[in-house]
């Protein structure tokens, strides 16, 4: 029932930023300049908010953590395989389909449900994942979607500085404060939670006004695209879980793993896209259908799973 009520809040906040896009308050650039705001300033903040109360963390715990990551960013990347396959994509999709099925929204539509879920302790966890999800975008995203293109000598320069991102460098942050038990003042405590807290309003609003330029017949009438959103949303986080409780993982870091695989598809992915010059407009597609059925199906694997 909590996970109901949080999920239908944040689909307000989210309906709200769809009304602000149709009436004429935002439009796509005031949009663009906002998620900017959400994905430099804002969501690194809410990373760092996790060690503003921090307790004793063990080493063993972080441990635990990593090793999950590992697992469920193992399970994605698997399926990055399999998925289009079964999909029987075109050869020329195949990369974008290889990017949807792996980069999902954890940063920009995770960490504020995370958030609104299960607290603080959740986002510290999510920090490790982050700082997986940060690494394989911007190596192993970058391979696929240049893969059989002359080499160019940009790509290293290009992939060393999207790692040293606002994002990475907070998760970073978060570990070396875990480890080093560093005390952050009680000023600076009180502003990155203020940043923080900027998060789940802005991204669900950004979220919102990104549906204004979609009409639902053109999203629903790709059937690899549903396809592929069903079976990211359902079946992948359900296996996921299970996975993780046969091996013995503590609930929360379960439930925090159940969150990253059952988020959409990250916007990230329509960037990177853009960037290496495969089909963004495929990406936008696979974005906006595959947040509009997670606002289903993340109540529903909360409350069965949770």
């Amino acid at each position: 029932m909590v996970a109901l009520q949080q999920m239908c809040i944040l689909l307000a906040v989210m309906i709200i930023g769809y009304i602000t896009y149709r009436v004429g308050y935002l439009t796509e650039f005031v949009n663009e300049k906002i998620s900017n705001i959400v994905v430099n300033v804002a969501n690194p903040a809410l990373i760092l908010s996790s060690v503003t109360n921090l307790s004793e963390t063990k080493t063993k715990d972080l441990t635990e953590t990593v090793i999950a990551a590992v697992v469920t960013y193992g399970i994605l990347l698997l399926l990055s395989f399999v998925l289009p396959l079964l999909l029987r994509v075109s050869k020329s999709e195949y990369p974008v389909y290889q990017l949807m099925t792996l980069f999902n929204n954890v940063g920009f539509m995770g960490l504020p449900i995370l958030q609104s879920l299960y607290g603080n302790a959740a986002l510290l966890i999510a920090a490790v994942f982050l700082f997986f999800y940060n690494v394989l975008i911007y190596t192993f995203g970058v391979h696929i979607l240049t893969k059989g293109a002359k080499p160019c000598k940009n790509n290293l320069k290009t992939v060393l500085k999207g790692l040293l991102n606002p994002g990475t460098v907070s998760c970073m942050a978060v570990l070396a404060i875990v480890f080093t038990h560093f005390q952050i003042p009680a000023m600076g405590c009180s502003i990155i939670t203020m940043l923080g807290n900027l998060t789940a309003p802005l991204s669900m609003m950004c979220i919102g006004a990104s549906f204004g330029g979609f009409r639902m017949k053109t999203l629903l009438g790709n059937g690899r695209l549903l396809s592929l959103s069903l079976l990211k949303l359902l079946p992948v986080p359900i296996l996921g879980v299970l996975l993780l409780r046969f091996l013995g993982f503590t609930p929360l870091v379960v439930n925090v793993s159940m969150i990253v695989l059952a988020t959409p598809i990250g916007s990230m992915t329509t960037m990177m896209a853009q960037q290496y010059h495969a089909d963004s407009q495929l990406t936008a597609k696979g974005v906006a259908l595959s947040t509009l059925l997670s606002m289903i199906t993340i109540p529903l694997l909360t409350a069965i799973l949770g």
